[in-house]
């Protein structure tokens, strides 16, 4: 009985696998379509780039660097970097590269003393920027050079009022680096198949656009300023709402945009809880159904591996179900590492396919549970 129950479970499981990865494909051949009508150098307009910034002293000016090299003259772009209260010299540092660079337009703000919070910070930089196209990233990740020009040219030529892009971690070296690129690699590619669909589902707040006056009609994070995280998924939902509104994503390996790893594994735990705080807030029912049939998946593995062990359940039946879950999740994480020259470790997956069960319960317990976390320094409730 509980041999059937996993097979029902597993197969539409492994085939959603494969209609991610068709969709991921059709998103990428489509950005390669869109990319190639292009007939000027520049297109048309400008942009304003808004970055929220708090304790980033080691990290702002890798990301200004970055800025300086985007292929986008600058003069069509602007950058509005908002400090959120840093209890460390990240705007001094920031105000003295700018002084170093007058030829780019880098507008410093200080979040006044009653706001606060990454949400308060990206509403302030918007209120001051001059232009109707935001893209917004993190202060602590790098933007490969062509990342403007591709996403303003991408806007222009779709129309798209919401844009998510590819992040990918900074390259990995221990273990628990790569294990963490797995995992952005996954929720990338679903994001990307999701999005290629016009379905709101996941993005990330390191590489997105939206058009300015969308945000606005949607009242911008009005609704949900209360809860710390989930700028990027709540406003794409709200936006993608809207009557003839078009959410899209960006697959190019040229508007990549590479975040750093989570460096300890109580840093990659205090993140975790970050990330699946906001999911009770979800209000869409494929959020809903999707993480009820993770849920489901694997607490019915563990189930099982259970009854292995105490002699209930047929090794075979298991044997075969985990050798077909594993294969599909391989070539899963292999199709979508490849086109951007991440290599996948056979190791690596095996040990996640392991781990991710024990994982995904944990962090399930954890975030019903979670009633606030620290987060850069911070007490931030939920």
């Amino acid at each position: 009985m509980m041999e059937a129950a996993l097979w029902a479970i597993l197969l539409p499981y492994c085939l959603l696998l494969l209609w991610i990865l068709v969709q991921y494909r059709r998103n990428a051949l489509y950005c390669q379509q869109i990319n190639k009508r292009s007939k000027t150098s520049y297109p048309n307009g400008c942009l304003s780039v808004v970055v929220a910034m708090r304790n980033e002293a080691d990290n702002i000016e890798a990301f200004l660097n970055c800025m300086a090299q985007q292929t986008l003259a600058a003069a069509y772009w602007e950058l509005c970097l908002v400090d959120d209260h840093s209890d460390d010299n990240s705007k001094q540092i920031a105000e003295r590269w700018a002084k170093q660079h007058p030829q780019l337009s880098i507008k410093l703000f200080s979040l006044p003393p009653h706001m606060h919070g990454k949400k308060a910070a990206l509403t302030y930089g918007i209120q001051q920027s001059r232009y109707d196209f935001i893209c917004c990233t993190d202060a602590d990740c790098q933007p490969t050079p062509q990342w403007l020009e591709l996403m303003r040219s991408f806007q222009k030529k779709s129309g798209a009022a919401f844009i998510g892009g590819l992040v990918r971690l900074s390259p990995a070296q221990a273990l628990i680096e790569r294990l963490q690129n797995l995992e952005m690699i996954a929720l990338v590619g679903i994001g990307a198949a999701l999005l290629h669909r016009g379905i709101p589902g996941m993005c990330n707040g390191a590489n997105l656009a939206f058009d300015k006056k969308a945000f606005w009609q949607v009242g911008g994070y009005e609704g949900n300023a209360h809860i710390p995280t989930g700028d990027d998924e709540f406003l794409l939902q709200k936006i993608a709402r809207l009557p003839g509104a078009h959410v899209a994503f960006l697959n190019h390996p040229g508007a990549v945009v590479y975040t750093p790893p989570q460096s300890t594994w109580k840093a990659w735990i205090a993140q975790r809880k970050r990330w699946i705080s906001k999911w009770k807030y979800h209000r869409t029912g494929m959020h809903k159904l999707l993480g009820a049939w993770v849920g489901i998946l694997y607490l019915t593995w563990l189930t099982a591996a259970g009854l292995l062990l105490a002699g209930h359940y047929a090794s075979t039946h298991f044997a075969l179900q985990g050798c077909v879950k594993f294969s599909f999740e391989f070539v899963f994480l292999y199709a979508l590492s490849k086109p951007h020259r991440h290599a996948v470790n056979l190791f690596d997956v095996l040990l996640l396919f392991f781990l991710y069960p024990f994982y995904a319960a944990y962090f399930v317990w954890v975030g019903s549970r979670t009633t606030s976390y620290e987060w850069k320094n911070r007490r931030m409730k939920v």
